[in-house]
C-alpha cells in the first residue's frame, strides 16, 4: 500500500469516527428515538417532528410495498394505506425511491420505521463526508504518470497535501449547519451523492473517466434523482451549470459529452416513469402550485442566509440551545475564508505545484464550484428582484413556468442546500493552497485545524423518545392485527390545531398494523381526505358515523381517550350504549370500537372517489340553481369570541330553509351546493372572504343545525365576521335570498 493510500485509509476512518460522534446518540437509539429538535431549535418550531414521522412511514411503505408486490412499482406503490379509499395518496408527499433501495439491506435486520428512517440520516452524513473526500482528493492530488515512474519525495508530499486537503473538506461537509437545519426533512439531508456525481462529472468532462467512473456515475444519478425531487432539479440545474462553465473555459470532447449522456440517461428515464402520477395529479389540479411568483428574499435576504456566521451566534439571538433556528443555510467562517482562498488562487493562476495540468483540473473545479454558489443564491431570491421600484423576473420564475412540476417546490431559501454541498469543496481546494505554500508544515496544519474547528459548531446530535407511551402504542397495534379486515379511523381527527401532530402520529403508528386508515399526514391532502374530515368534525353523531360507512366502507374506531376532553370521552362511550357503535375495548387510555355491518357500506365509495360531479348530489338532490322567493330563510350562529389564526375554528351554525325546495349542501363536488360565506373585516377595513362547506342539506320548511368550520385570518387582531349564503352556480356564486349575519 501506498503513503498515500495509507493516509487516505486513516483519513476515512477518522472521518467515520467523526460520523460516529457526531450521530452516535442516534445510532445508539436509532428504533425509538428521533432527533430532539426542539434542543436544536428551541421551541419555535415547524413541523419538524410530524417531518419526520412522514419520512419515516413514506420509507417504510415503499420497502413494505415493493417487498411485499414486486409489481407495486407499476403504480400499486402510489396506493398507500393512509388517506382510505383515495388512491394514488403518496403523490402527496416526496416518493423517496432512492433512499428506500439504499436503505433495502437494513430491512433484512428490521422493519422499525423510526430506525431505518433515523439509520439514513447517519447514512446520509457519512456518504457526504466521504464523497466529498473523494472529490477533494481527485481535485488536488497530482495526475497519474507512467505506471513504472518513481514516486518522488515532491508527489508524496503533493498527494499528502491531498489526503489533508480531502479530509478538511469531508469534516467541513459532515459539520455544515444546513445538515442540523434539514434533520427532520430526509428528502433534502440526503445531498449526499452531489460531491461524487459533479467530481465525477468533472472527470468526464476533462476527458480522464474510465468505464467504471461512468458506471459509478450512473448509479449515483439515478439514486440521487430519485432521493427526491427536490434534489432531481438541485442535481440537475447544478450539473447543467458545471456543464456550461466548463465549457466556456475549453470545449469538452464530443466523446466525453455523449458517454456523460449515456450514463446519465437511466436515472432520468426512471425519474420521467416515477413522475407521472405527480404530473397527472397535477394536472387534475389536486397538486397545488407552491411557487409565488411575487415571494422574493433579495439578493441581500439571499446572501445573507448563506453568510458566514459564528457558532452560537444566531442560537443566542434567537434563545435557542445549540445551533440555530429552522430554515439556516449559515456557513462557518472557516469554511468561507477557505473557499475564498481557493477562489483567488484560481483567479490569480497561483499555481504552488507547477502543474499546469493538475492546476487546470483545480481551476476548473473551483469555478464550477463558484457558478454553483452563485446558482443557489440566485435560486434562493425567489421570483422577483426588487431593483430602483421594478420588480425583475428571476431565473426561478421562468423555471417554474418550463420545467414540470417545478412550480410545486416549497421554499425557495432552500436552495441554499446547493451552496452548502459546494462550499465545504471549495474549503477544501482552500486547504490545499494554504497547505502547499505552507510546504505541508505540521504545525501548519494543527494551527488551521484549531482555527477552523472553533469555527464549527461541534456537538452530538441529541434525540427524544420517538413515543410518549411505546408500550401502548405496541398494545393498540397488536389489538388492531387482531381485528377482522377493514378501514380504520383514529380519533381524535381535527382539521384544527394539533391535526399536523395527530395526522403524523396515526402515520407512522400504521407501520405497526398497515392497515387501511382515513387517517394522514402530507404536504398535499387529497380532497376526499379535506371532505371525509369535515365529515368526521361531527362524530360520534349517527349520521356522521352513517356517512363515513356508505362513503369508506368503515370498520372500525379507535379512540385515544388521553388526547380528548372528559366530556368528549363520555360522548364515545355513550355512543356504544345507544347501539351506533360496538365497543370492543375500554380502558382508561383507550376505546375501540365497531361499526356493525350494514348492506350499505362502501355504497358511495365510488361516487366518492369520481373526477365528475354527478348530476345530483351524494344524497340524489338536482344541482341546477334554486329558484327562491324573499326571505327564503334565516341564518343564525353561534361564534366564539376569539378565533385561532390560520386554521379552522368550529361554529355552530342554524339555517332555516322556508321554502318548498331542498338546499343541497352534502357532496364532495360543489357544483350547484349551498354554501356558507363568511368574511374577516380588519379595522383598517382589509377583508379575508372564505367559503365554508355545509356538508348537510337543509330540507324544505326545516331548520338544521351544523358545524361549520372557518379559517382564521392569517394576523391576529380585532375583526367583525360577516356571514351569507351562497350556491355554487356555473362558473360563478349566487347570493341566496337569506338575511347575512
Amino acid at each position: 500500500m501506498t503513503r498515500r493510500r495509507r493516509a487516505g485509509a486513516v483519513a476515512v476512518l477518522a472521518l467515520l469516527a467523526l460520523v460516529g460522534w457526531r450521530y452516535g446518540e442516534v445510532v445508539r437509539h436509532a428504533g425509538t428515538d428521533f432527533v430532539d429538535f426542539e434542543a436544536l431549535h428551541g421551541r419555535r418550531l415547524l413541523n419538524e417532528v410530524p417531518d419526520s414521522r412522514l419520512n419515516a412511514w413514506i420509507l417504510a411503505w415503499v420497502q413494505h410495498s415493493v417487498l411485499a408486490d414486486p409489481a407495486s412499482l407499476g403504480g400499486r406503490v402510489y396506493d398507500t394505506n393512509l388517506f382510505h379509499p383515495t388512491p394514488n395518496d403518496l403523490t402527496g408527499s416526496e416518493h423517496l425511491f432512492g433512499i428506500a433501495a439504499q436503505m433495502l439491506p437494513l430491512r433484512l435486520l428490521t422493519t422499525n420505521a423510526i430506525a431505518l428512517h433515523q439509520l439514513a440520516l447517519v447514512w446520509s452524513a457519512a456518504l457526504f463526508a466521504l464523497f466529498s473526500f473523494y472529490a477533494v482528493l481527485w481535485f488536488c492530488a497530482p495526475a497519474a504518470g507512467a505506471p513504472d515512474a518513481p514516486e518522488d519525495s515532491r508527489t508524496r508530499a503533493r498527494e499528502l497535501s491531498a489526503v489533508w486537503a480531502a479530509f478538511a473538506a469531508g469534516a467541513f461537509a459532515l459539520f455544515m449547519p444546513w445538515r442540523v437545519t434539514e434533520l427532520s426533512h430526509l428528502q433534502l439531508s440526503s445531498a449526499h451523492f452531489l460531491p461524487l456525481v459533479w467530481a465525477l462529472l468533472l472527470r468526464g468532462l476533462a476527458g480522464q473517466a474510465r468505464t467504471r467512473h461512468y458506471v459509478v456515475l450512473g448509479i449515483a444519478t439515478a439514486l440521487q434523482l430519485l432521493s427526491s425531487f427536490y434534489l432531481a432539479y438541485y442535481l440537475t440545474i447544478s450539473c447543467a451549470v458545471i456543464v456550461g462553465v466548463v465549457a466556456i473555459a475549453r470545449r469538452p470532447a464530443l466523446r466525453d459529452l455523449l458517454r456523460l449522456g449515456a450514463a446519465a440517461a437511466p436515472g432520468y428515464l426512471l425519474l420521467g416513469l416515477s413522475a407521472i402520477p405527480y404530473l397527472q395529479r397535477q394536472a387534475e389540479a389536486d397538486l397545488a402550485s407552491h411557487y409565488d411568483p411575487a415571494f422574493s428574499i433579495g439578493i441581500v435576504g439571499a446572501l445573507a442566509g448563506i453568510a458566514p456566521r459564528w457558532p452560537g451566534s444566531s442560537a443566542r439571538a434567537a434563545g435557542d440551545a445549540l445551533l440555530n433556528a429552522p430554515a439556516n443555510y449559515w456557513t462557518p467562517w472557516a469554511v468561507a475564508l477557505l473557499a475564498a482562498v481557493a477562489i483567488v488562487a484560481a483567479i490569480a493562476r497561483i499555481d504552488p505545484d507547477r502543474s499546469e495540468r493538475d492546476a487546470a483540473r483545480r481551476r476548473d473545479a473551483t469555478f464550477a464550484l463558484l457558478a454553483v454558489v452563485v446558482t443557489s443564491v440566485v435560486l434562493m431570491i425567489g421570483g422577483t428582484q426588487h431593483f430602483f421600484g421594478v420588480d425583475l423576473p428571476m431565473p426561478g420564475l421562468w423555471l417554474s413556468h418550463v420545467i414540470p412540476g417545478f412550480s410545486m417546490l416549497r421554499g425557495p431559501t432552500r436552495w441554499g442546500i446547493l451552496a452548502g454541498a459546494s462550499l465545504p469543496l471549495l474549503a477544501g481546494l482552500g486547504v490545499y493552497v494554504v497547505d502547499r505554500l505552507a510546504r505541508g508544515r505540521l504545525v501548519a496544519r494543527v494551527l488551521l485545524a484549531g482555527a477552523a474547528g472553533a469555527t464549527l459548531a461541534p456537538f452530538s446530535i441529541p434525540t427524544r423518545a420517538a413515543w410518549r407511551d411505546p408500550e401502548l402504542v405496541v398494545a393498540r397495534a397488536e389489538r388492531i392485527n387482531a381485528l377482522e379486515a377493514g378501514p380504520l379511523l383514529e380519533i381524535p381527527w381535527t382539521s384544527g390545531p394539533g391535526n399536523a401532530e395527530l395526522g403524523s402520529r396515526n402515520a407512522l403508528a400504521s407501520t405497526l398494523t398497515w392497515r387501511p386508515v382515513l387517517n394522514g399526514y402530507t404536504g398535499h391532502r387529497p380532497a376526499t381526505y379535506r371532505f371525509l374530515q369535515r365529515i368526521g368534525e361531527r362524530l360520534p353523531g349517527p349520521l356522521a358515523i352513517e356517512r363515513l360507512q356508505r362513503l369508506t366502507g368503515l370498520r372500525f374506531i379507535e379512540v385515544d381517550a388521553r388526547d380528548l376532553r372528559p366530556k368528549d370521552a363520555a360522548r364515545w362511550r355513550a355512543a356504544a350504549g345507544r347501539g351506533w357503535l360496538r365497543q370492543l375495548h375500554a380502558d382508561a387510555d383507550t376505546l375501540l370500537f365497531e361499526i356493525p355491518p350494514a348492506q350499505h357500506s362502501g355504497d358511495l365509495q365510488e361516487r366518492l372517489l369520481s373526477r365528475e360531479p354527478g348530476v345530483t348530489t351524494l344524497s340524489g338532490l338536482a344541482r341546477r340553481p334554486l329558484d327562491l322567493p324573499d326571505d327564503a330563510g334565516r341564518l343564525d350562529a353561534t361564534i366564539a369570541p376569539f378565533h385561532h389564526p390560520r386554521v379552522f375554528n368550529r361554529s355552530l351554525v342554524r339555517i332555516q330553509n322556508r321554502s318548498d325546495v331542498a338546499w343541497p349542501g352534502f357532496d364532495i363536488h360543489p357544483d350547484g351546493l349551498v354554501e356558507l360565506r363568511y368574511s374577516y373585516i380588519a379595522s383598517d377595513g382589509r377583508t379575508k372572504t372564505r367559503l365554508a362547506p355545509l356538508d348537510v342539506d337543509v330540507p324544505a320548511h326545516e331548520t338544521v343545525a351544523t358545524l361549520a368550520l372557518l379559517q382564521g385570518p392569517r394576523q391576529g387582531g380585532t375583526y367583525t365576521l360577516c356571514l351569507d349564503m351562497v350556491q355554487h352556480a356555473g362558473d360563478g356564486l349566487r347570493v341566496l335570498p337569506v338575511p347575512a349575519l
